[in-house]
This record gives C-alpha cells, structure tokens and sequence, in this order.
C-alpha cells in the first residue's frame, strides 16, 4: 500500500499530467543544438560533419517536441493518466496488476503506469504503448581512438547487446548525446516511458545503433588510453563528488570518484597496471570503486589534456554540455581536470613497525597512523 500511496503522491505533486517536463526537455536539446551551431566557425575544417549533426538534434527535437506532444494531446494522455489515478486510489480490480509480489502494474488505453520495489529502492514510470520511435543518421566527430574506448566504456555500464544491436537507455540528454558520438550512423531512437523521481520527471530515451553489429561486450586494448575509457565508464555509471574540508585558515574542495558496477575486475586490473590507487566496496547490489582526490585529479587531467589533442571539437562539445540542466558529472569534471592546488598522495609517506606499513594521516586535529589489516580467517 506505502509503494503506491508515494507513486500517487509523487504523480500529483510533480503534476504529471502537466508538459513542462517536455518543455524543458525540448528546451535543453535547442540550447545545446545553438551551441553546436557556433562550433562551425571555429571547426571549419568539421563544417559538413557538424551541419549533419545539427541536422540529427533537429530531427530528436522534433521527434520530442512535436510527434511526442501530438501524441499526448491526440490520444488524451493526461487524462487517461488522471483517471488511472483516481482508479488507484480506490484500489478498483480490473486495470491493476501484480507484476511481484514488489510491485503493479495499472493498465490503461495508452499507457501502463508502473510501480515497483526493487530492493534498493522503488521505480515509478509511466510507459506509452503504440507511439513509435525516428531513425537519425549521425556523423563521426571525434576520431576513432577516442570513440573506441569510449564505446568499451559505455559498453561495459550503461550500455548493452541488443539483437546483436549496441544499445542503451537512459534519462539524460547529455548522456544521449554522448551516446550518439561514441556510436555513430544510423540510430534507431524511441521514447518509451517517463521516470518519476521524487523531486522530478524526465522522458527515458531508448537508442540503438544500427550500423555495428556486436556479440559481446568489448574489452579494454591494454594500453595507456585505457584511462579514456575509464572516463566513459564513469559517465555511463560513476559519480564524481566535491568533498569540503574545512581547514583551519581555509576551505578548500576536493574532487572524488567513482564508479559502480556488477562487475568491476576489468577496472580494477586497469587502474592497477597504469599504477592508480583505488579503495574497493560493497553495495548491496554491485561494487564500488572509490579513487581518492589525488587521484580523480591525475586521472581527469590526463583525460582532458589526451582530449583536448586528438579531439578538441568533443572537448567544446564537453563543454556545452555544461548549459542543460542535470550536468553537474561533465561539470565536476571540468573541475578536477584543471584542479590545480597540490594534494598529498594518501599513503605517500608511510613508516614501519611491528613488522606492518602505517600511513601516516594528517588532519587539522591530530596525527595518525592507520593500517590495512587482511582477515586471513
């Protein structure tokens, strides 16, 4: 009962039935889409390959902005989706379904209202039955070195096989676009549902590539640019923080990532062999890997500066990026890449005794000495 009376609440209070979820959505594609038309000038030499991409956002604007919004107001969306409401409430038999025994399903005409407890926490979305999806061509703008390992890197979180198809679906248009440049050619692009968060609602946007056709997922080249792919993994399914230290003259903001997976041994080896240091931990459901403030900064200036030489152009894009709502991750980044007060190695200086290695950890209230003791029970 608790599951739905919060899917209702949060239905009412964000005011589903309401487009302005759509609007800013349609919003944040034409400010990016008018950044990426003042790339011209200055990537002349880009010119045809950006004016095909600028071609393919237009087409995703009017996909989002007119087909979809004909699609609401033809088929009276909003008000199937208010009756589902009212019929929720009263708990009435015939549209509600138990999908588990952790979650409904509440069927109507033109969309299935979805509300499910997965464990770690619960799911809210609205799916649409009989709206289609566009194809889109999309040119190459960044080289293939950099696309290559940006492919293995959102391929190996939020990316998957589909019918041999690489695919991914996700609720951020900057992850869309990044997806889009990563994989380019002809892309099969459809709008299945809405997520309801507790604090907003965005459009789920399904994407597949067409053009490369794929059995498995691809596996890191074993080489220095590794760490690109690393970078993309973090921006398919990582976090990058600003942790605040107080100290006793100033405040100062250290950088901090990481990334979060099922299975993350591929990642780990990795940062090993080029020599990172990282922490491991346990969610419930998947595996972390913590990379303290001096290393998130190592790693993402390396990032930028191999970025910002094999493919300027995908740095500016980056970089516009930052202007649509949700990109706090490409905005941290941009931070930490050009971080430039000096932070201490953790573990840098260490002193032996009693046979194990101490750290030695300076706070602005004391010093200590810690050490990692293995259960070998």
């Amino acid at each position: 009962r608790a599951l739905v009376e919060e899917g209702i609440r949060r239905l009412e209070v964000l005011r589903v039935w309401s487009l302005w979820w759509l609007n800013r959505a349609v919003e944040n594609l034409l400010r990016f889409r008018n950044g990426v038309e003042g790339l011209r000038e200055k990537y002349v030499e880009y010119g045809d390959s950006i004016g095909k991409f600028i071609n393919a956002l237009d087409e995703v604007i009017k996909y989002a902005g007119k087909t979809f919004r004909r699609y609401w107001f033809e088929n009276n969306v909003a008000d199937e989706i208010m009756e589902l409401m009212e019929r929720t409430k009263r708990m009435r038999g015939g549209i509600i379904k138990t999908t588990s025994k952790r979650g409904i399903s509440i069927e109507g005409d033109k969309v299935t209202m979805i509300m499910h407890n997965t464990g770690v926490g619960a799911v809210y979305q609205i799916r649409f039955k009989e709206f289609s999806g566009i194809y889109i061509d999309v040119p190459q703008l960044i080289p293939d070195s950099i696309k290559t390992q940006f492919q293995i890197g959102l391929l190996n979180t939020d990316g998957t096989i589909s019918n041999n198809y690489p695919s991914m679906g996700t609720a951020q248009i900057w992850q869309m676009i990044i997806w889009l440049l990563s994989f380019p050619g002809k892309t099969y692009v459809y709008l299945g549902e809405l997520n309801i968060n507790k604090s907003n609602v965005k459009l789920y946007w399904h994407l597949r590539n067409l053009d490369q056709t794929i059995t498995e997922k691809p596996q890191l080249l074993g080489n220095d640019d590794d760490i690109i792919a690393f970078f993309a993994a973090i921006l398919g399914d990582g976090s990058i923080d600003l942790k605040k230290y107080d100290g006793k003259n100033q405040i100062r903001i250290y950088p901090r990532a990481r990334l979060t997976g099922v299975e993350l041994k591929m990642w780990e080896d990795m940062l090993e062999r080029l020599k990172y240091k990282y922490s491991e931990a346990n969610q419930r459901t998947a595996s972390v890997i913590n990379l303290g403030a001096y290393n998130t900064v190592a790693i993402f200036k390396r990032v930028y500066e191999k970025i910002a030489t094999e493919s300027p152009l995908l740095l500016d894009i980056l970089s516009l990026l930052r202007m649509i709502d949700d990109t706090e991750k490409i905005r941290r980044f941009m931070r930490a890449a050009k971080y430039n007060e000096k932070i201490m190695e953790r573990g840098k200086f260490s002193i032996s005794m009693v046979g194990r290695k101490f750290t030695v950890v300076v706070t602005k209230k004391r010093v200590a000495l810690e050490c990692n003791i293995k259960d070998d029970s």
